[in-house]
């Protein structure tokens, strides 16, 4: 069908009626109970294929496209083979006035499956119930017990806890080189204990991630690497708790991480990442904030010699070995700071630099060395900490 419904339900019913349950004046009959029940609902719906059945039957795109993106034609430039037609040979090419229009249409039909998912989680308990409760609550399909003592009515739960989430998922081929992907997440959970009620809601929106790769086509970026890759997410989560129906407390979480990966033509492969968090929080009426930013580079190199070199060793004769070095770079830089209401929170910053050769003669030799270099500083006591670590090790083998 049009959604592919899939619904599940899962319960489990526990009783224990052993005699370290009941106390004196208890009848025999008497025991604990819970129930525990998981009930998820989830739905596909192919919001791209039926908008691209529409866009088709306006003809606002061409029957037999795909809504795949297509790459523009090749330019001239160096290693295009010589053209004989010249510029006055060819008339100038049509604007097409729908080419937005047809742009967007293309996209869209491109969306794809939206993941829809309801999950329930319930979980509730009796202490003491003079009998064992009625099928229905066995089964999961209430919280009522059924089970009466006088004008006792065990129909309140001594514990419960009920989780409510809603998630939607899905994202976009923009283009050939460019994705995009998005997710929506909401859950409530709700606690009783003796009728005191606490609960906590959650959504986390946006969340959204940006991946492009290919970028060596564009223009000179073609001369220097061979491969790319970046991607960008940003995502925000706000949080309520309270008592009762009262809000007590409130936060918001934001983080974005662009990263970027490259493989350089000279064999040098690069990466650089980023990430900036935020997180605001008030909790009956103090507010305070912390945030965060990181920046890291990595570098590698393979050094590959090409002939073979021998190394005279007493009573072995002479070992040929074949070289092979790796390197690698790592720099990174972060700071924390914050501030509580009006009143700025001291912070720490942090530098690093840890570069590592790693080598490799066949399997006669190999070891590496690395040097970690730190250093940490504290705004409050305007203390600065540095370290520098230095490691070598070899492993001969004959």
């Amino acid at each position: 069908g049009a959604f592919n419904p899939d619904f599940n339900v899962n319960t489990r019913y526990v009783e224990n009626a052993g005699a370290n349950v009941r106390r004196p004046g208890d009848l025999p009959t008497t025991r604990n109970v819970s129930n525990n029940r998981n009930a998820s609902l989830k739905m596909q719906f192919d919001i791209g294929r039926y908008l691209g059945k529409i866009f088709r039957t306006l003809r606002i795109i061409d029957k037999d496209d795909d809504g795949r993106a297509t790459r523009a034609p090749p330019r001239g430039g160096d290693g295009d083979a010589p053209s004989d037609t010249t510029a006055t040979d060819e008339p100038p090419a049509a604007v097409d006035p729908m080419f937005l229009v047809r742009a967007t249409a293309r996209m869209l039909s491109r969306i794809r499956k939206i993941d829809m998912s309801v999950q329930q989680r319930q979980q509730n308990s009796y202490s003491r119930i003079p009998g064992r409760p009625a099928v229905d609550y066995q089964l999961g399909l209430t919280t009522n017990t059924g089970v009466t003592l006088g004008p006792d009515k065990f129909d309140q739960p001594l514990r419960f806890t009920q989780t409510l989430g809603f998630t939607l998922d899905s994202g976009v081929q923009v283009t050939d080189n460019i994705d995009v992907a998005a997710r929506f997440n909401r859950s409530r959970n709700k606690n009783e204990i003796n009728s005191s009620v606490t609960f906590s809601r959650t959504q986390i929106w946006p969340d959204v991630n940006m991946n492009w790769k290919g970028l060596e086509t564009l223009g000179p970026l073609g001369r220097l690497f061979l491969a790319t890759n970046a991607s960008v997410g940003y995502r925000a989560t706000t949080r309520e708790s309270g008592r009762g129906e009262i809000v007590d407390a409130t936060s918001l979480s934001r983080s974005l991480t662009p990263t970027a990966s490259f493989q350089w033509r000279n064999g040098i492969g690069s990466s650089l990442a980023f990430q900036w968090t935020n997180n605001r929080q008030e909790t009956r009426g103090a507010e305070s904030e912390t945030s965060a930013i990181s920046v890291s580079m990595d570098m590698k190199y393979t050094f590959n010699p090409g002939s073979n070199l021998r190394i005279p060793l007493p009573f072995f004769g002479s070992k040929k070995l074949k070289s092979r070095l790796d390197t690698n770079l790592n720099m990174s830089y972060a700071r924390t700071s914050g501030k509580r209401g009006e009143v700025e929170i001291p912070g720490t910053s942090r530098v690093r630099v840890s570069p590592r050769l790693t080598y490799n003669f066949s399997r006669a030799l190999n070891g590496s060395f690395f040097v970690d270099y730190s250093r940490l500083h504290n705004d409050a006591t305007n203390q600065t900490i540095t370290t520098l670590r230095v490691g070598l090790s070899a492993v001969f083998t004959f």
